[in-house]
C-alpha cells in the first residue's frame, strides 16, 4: 500500500511547501483568480510564474456548470481551458489549484429546491470530476418553494455533499 506522502497530488504537495513557507517568513500566499476570461488568466499566470507561486483558479456555479453557465463552459471544458492557458503561458500544471465558488442552486433559484439541488449536486460532482481541488459550497439561496425569509439550513448543505440521485 502506498503512503499518503506518495499519492498525494503535486498541487497538495505545493500548497504544504507554501503553508510552510508562510509560517515561517509570512511571505507567502497564493494567486487566486475567480474569472474565465483569457486576458485575465493569461495575466495571473505570467505573475504567478514570476513569483514561482500557486495559482489557484475558480469558476462560479453561474460563470461554468454543467448547463454551460455564461461562459458556456463545463467543468470539464473549464478545466482544459485552464491548463491549456497555462501550457502556452509556460506555467507548470502541478502549481494550477482549480476551484469552485459558491457551489450551490444559485443558477437554478428559480425552480423547485428539489430540482435545484440536484442540479447542485450535479455540479459539484462534475466539479470533482474535472480535477477541482477547493470547493466551495453554498446552499444559503431561497429556491422558487421555499417559504419567504426562510434561509436554506444545514439539510441543504448536507444534500449537496450527498451528491445527486
Amino acid at each position: 500500500m502506498k503512503s499518503a506522502a506518495t499519492t498525494e497530488s503535486g498541487s497538495s504537495r505545493r500548497l504544504k511547501e507554501l503553508l510552510d513557507r508562510n509560517r515561517r517568513s509570512g511571505k507567502s500566499g497564493v494567486y487566486s483568480v475567480c474569472s474565465a476570461h483569457p486576458s485575465v488568466i493569461e495575466a495571473a499566470f505570467h505573475h504567478a510564474i514570476a513569483d514561482q507561486a500557486i495559482f489557484c483558479v475558480e469558476s462560479t456555479s453561474s460563470q461554468v456548470n454543467q448547463e454551460g453557465g455564461y461562459t458556456g463552459q463545463t467543468p470539464r471544458e473549464f478545466s482544459v481551458f485552464i491548463h491549456s492557458a497555462a501550457s502556452n503561458a509556460g506555467f507548470p500544471p502541478d502549481q494550477i489549484v482549480l476551484g469552485g465558488d459558491h457551489l450551490g442552486p444559485f443558477p437554478w433559484r428559480n425552480q423547485h429546491a428539489s430540482v435545484a439541488m440536484e442540479k447542485a449536486s450535479e455540479l459539484v460532482r462534475a466539479c470533482v470530476l474535472a480535477g477541482y481541488k477547493k470547493i466551495h459550497l453554498d446552499t444559503s439561496m431561497a429556491c422558487a418553494d421555499d417559504p419567504q425569509g426562510c434561509p436554506a439550513g444545514p439539510a441543504r448543505y448536507r444534500q449537496t455533499c450527498r451528491g445527486p440521485g
